[in-house]
């Protein structure tokens, strides 16, 4: 680690980086020598996402955390806005004077819900709309097999319905797997 007093002096390129997370809101202060392009640590700071404060009347909701607790754009920034300036201020930094640039990003779902029904038909969107497909949950498939004979020739369908809040481009949820698990029953 260095000093702020090091950073003021030398050649050096001073970046904040701030990720909102579901759980937890990150940022880290690092600053960069452009001599001999070595990079230093100057201070990080992690919260929790879910200490967010709730929506003010008037604010939309544009998401949740994985907890439930509800986001709003003025909310996050607020919550970025702070967790930046904790860290500077943590070892005395000036946001006009001493950081040259700042990365933010996010993990946040923004609302993106899915859906599964087991069954050999195609949900009607009643069916959807009913408690049985609540948004986020998981189904089970069952038993496969008996216990003195395996099974390789089940066939189980179900139907998965993903759900982008209005106004979210697509392009924001690359990279979205659909993980299938399950336990063996061991056959003595």
């Amino acid at each position: 680690m260095i000093g702020v007093n090091t950073t003021r002096v030398g050649p050096f390129y001073n970046v904040a980086s701030v990720e909102l997370g579901n759980t937890t809101t990150k940022c880290i202060l690092l600053a960069t020598n452009l001599r001999s392009a070595d990079l230093f640590e100057i201070a990080k700071e992690v919260r929790f996402t879910r200490d967010v404060r709730p929506p003010a009347a008037g604010e939309e909701v544009f998401g949740e955390t994985l907890v439930g607790v509800k986001l709003t754009r003025e909310s996050v920034s607020e919550l970025v806005a702070d967790t930046l300036t904790s860290v500077l201020n943590s070892v005395g930094m000036n946001i006009e004077n001493d950081l040259h640039f700042v990365v933010r990003s996010t993990g946040v779902t923004a609302g993106f819900t899915w859906q599964l029904i087991a069954g050999d038909q195609q949900p009607l969107e009643a069916q959807w709309d009913a408690s049985l497909a609540v948004p986020g949950a998981s189904i089970n498939l069952g038993n496969i097999g008996a216990a003195n004979d395996g099974d390789t020739r089940s066939y189980i369908p179900f139907w998965l319905r993903i759900t982008v809040p209005r106004g979210a481009t697509i392009k924001s949820y690359q990279g979205v797997t659909l993980k299938i698990s399950a336990t063996e029953g061991l056959v003595l």
